[in-house]
């Protein structure tokens, strides 16, 4: 039996911990993940982040300020904390525009009459290639290595399904990890 996932990203994977990405991360990076427990198996199928800011959001820069300098990192990593795969393939997101070459569904909210914008980023897994599957206490990780305590909200949630798991992979066409 499977049940639906619909969980923020937080600082201890299981969705108990701080899930607000607003801070200062320049120093020391922070991860911002999802873990399923041992004998559990999630099937992320896609992924909602939101960065609010207020201005304007300009294609070169994050939210409504200037481009990062180190910029954030999307990562699968197994119990032990090695990356399995580089989801990024090398290419930290540095910018707004960055989100829409990666996940190429970005859209920028502005309401009448003012108020906070937003960058709502859809990064369906199915459609890059396959959802991801993590088993094994394995991580999807994004990791923070910057300065983002200028933005108003910043989270990160992703939706699936969870299952037991039973030690054996289906030949499904998931990116499963071992």
């Amino acid at each position: 039996m499977s049940s639906r996932i619909s969980q923020y990203l937080d600082d201890a994977g299981d969705g108990s911990g701080v899930d607000s990405a607003v801070g200062n991360y320049a120093s020391v990076a922070k991860d911002f993940f999802i873990q399923p427990p041992a004998g559990r198996k999630y099937v992320l199928s896609r992924g909602i982040f939101t960065v609010e800011d207020s201005g304007g959001f300009p294609s070169g820069g994050y939210g409504a300020s200037s481009v990062l300098t180190n910029g954030i990192t999307a990562q699968v990593t197994d119990s032990d904390l090695n990356v399995i795969d580089d989801l990024t393939n090398g290419v930290n997101i540095k910018t707004n525009a960055q989100w829409g070459s990666l996940c190429f569904d970005t859209e920028i909210k502005t309401w009448p009459g003012g108020g906070n914008n937003y960058l709502l980023v859809r990064w369906t897994f199915e459609r890059d290639g396959a959802p991801i599957v993590l088993v094994n206490r394995q991580r999807f990780v994004l990791t923070l290595n910057d300065d983002f305590s200028f933005l108003i909200a910043h989270r990160f949630m992703v939706k699936g399904t969870d299952a037991w798991w039973d030690g054996i992979l289906s030949k499904t066409p998931y990116h499963t990890f071992r």
